[in-house]
């Protein structure tokens, strides 16, 4: 058996993206103890060393999506690179950069300003077509502040019959895949009423894929 005490030791002896939610959620200290180290992500360690590689226009690697240049030959070659802005704000999110730290509110500000979608060009906290990416910027928009509700209605009016959601939708997807209604469910899960069936239904969607991807597994 594990000893807890070592692992929650390893932890707080990580980078402070890690140390201060160990100490929030494991260690139950105090408030003023985990928002002190969670304020060092915005200087040192990871959340630093991402926030060092943003452009001067707020974006990273020069899109929101793909970097700037990147091409469909580029895609084959080499898969998605996971450099551009869309990542990045995920990643600090995750990090826990605190959205009312000025860095935060600057980045908000010209992310808005400078970055669009490479699908169609659309604002970027305004999102583009695909649910996988919606979610993942309602999520990110509703922590840094953004109003994101255009782009909550659109998720919910999107819904397949099974209460998820799926990328593939337009190209005739009729079943939920697991990666959008686990990131649109998340990202309308502190939206107001409207969303409350959405979250219902899209439970049960996760819940019945997982179930069959359990039975699958266990047949293989």
């Amino acid at each position: 058996m594990t000893d807890s005490n070592a692992v929650i030791d390893w932890l707080l002896g990580a980078d402070p993206a890690i140390r201060w939610q160990a100490m929030r959620d494991l260690l139950d200290a105090p408030e003023s103890a985990w928002q002190a180290e969670r304020a060092k992500v915005e200087h040192e360690g990871w959340g630093a060393r991402l926030l060092s590689a943003q452009d001067p226009d707020g974006q990273w690697d020069g899109g929101a999506f793909v970097p700037a240049g990147f091409d469909s030959q580029q895609w084959k070659q080499h898969g998605q690179p996971w450099t551009a802005t869309c990542f990045a704000l995920t990643q600090l999110r995750e990090f826990g950069l605190d959205p009312a730290c000025e860095r935060a509110r600057r980045t908000v500000e010209l992310v808005g300003a400078h970055s669009r979608w490479d699908e169609g060009g659309q604002p970027y906290w305004a999102g583009e077509v695909e649910e996988c990416i919606n979610g993942r910027t309602v999520a990110d928009g509703a922590y840094f502040g953004v109003d994101v509700s255009a782009i909550v209605a659109r998720l919910l009016g999107e819904r397949l019959d099974d209460g998820g959601w799926n990328c593939e939708r337009c190209n005739g997807s009729r079943c939920s895949s697991f990666a959008p209604p686990s990131m649109s469910w998340k990202a309308c899960w502190n939206t107001n009423a409207p969303a409350a069936a959405a979250r219902s239904r899209g439970r049960l969607g996760v819940r019945a894929r997982s179930i069959c991807c359990a039975v699958i597994c266990s047949a293989a």
